[in-house]
């Protein structure tokens, strides 16, 4: 039993109290509160096997919060929570919730390693995100607004590249009161002549009031 434990190993602050119960199938249970939680962002199109064997043998149940968590040292969430569980080989983060762009998050994931091919399921919402820059790093992009979006989509494979090439599901996204650019609109014209076409499509910014996307991810890829 840790009653209070405090550690910090490089951007790592966290805290919180463990109990290790050594049963026939040993349980980790408790609490760890991080300050920074640093995440690594694994190459997505990696073919090297998932270390998977660490997931057997042990169970347990662990709430997690953290005042920001940071991925591949950007500052992605803020005040961040959820409920930590293993068993079976399956590994679930329930209940998370944290505050993205202004907005909130809720989201829940799971990976279970005793399906075969392990399965990984991810389902998020997001609600009044505010937008100051570029969401997509694209040419055609939404650069101010409000945001609301959903996900849903699932994916089996043993490698983060077999797990990519196997995603399906679909996205939602609204927008309000923003600006989407490399397109202005307003120099289509009424007969939608192509010089209009071209010069509405050779960039700018067109402001809009409500904005819709849906996506559709199968194999891998948006359709």
């Amino acid at each position: 039993v840790a009653e209070t434990f405090d550690l910090a190993a490089g951007g790592l602050r966290a805290g919180g109290a463990l109990r290790l119960d050594l049963a026939a199938v040993p349980r980790l249970s408790g609490r760890v509160r991080a300050d920074s939680l640093p995440l690594p962002l694994p190459y997505p199109r990696s073919p090297d096997p998932l270390p998977l064997d660490w997931l057997a043998g042990w169970t347990a149940t662990v709430a997690l919060a953290a005042r920001q968590v940071v991925v591949a040292q950007e500052w992605l969430l803020e005040d961040a929570s959820a409920t930590l569980t293993l068993g079976d080989r399956r590994l679930e983060l329930a209940g998370l919730a944290a505050r993205l762009g202004g907005g909130s998050l809720a989201a829940a994931l799971s990976f279970d390693a005793a399906a075969w091919p392990p399965v990984l399921t991810v389902r998020a919402t997001l609600t009044d995100a505010k937008v100051t820059g570029p969401v997509f790093d694209t040419p055609l992009d939404i650069a101010a607004g409000t945001l609301d979006a959903t996900l849903g989509v699932t994916a089996a494979g043993f490698s983060p590249a077999g797990l990519l090439a196997s995603l399906d599901g679909q996205v939602n996204l609204a927008g309000r009161d923003g600006v989407l650019a490399g397109i202005d609109i307003a120099r289509m014209g009424p007969l939608l002549a192509e010089t209009d076409l071209r010069a509405a499509l050779a960039g700018g910014n067109t402001a809009f009031a409500q904005l819709a996307l849906a996506a559709v991810i199968f194999g891998g890829m948006f359709i």
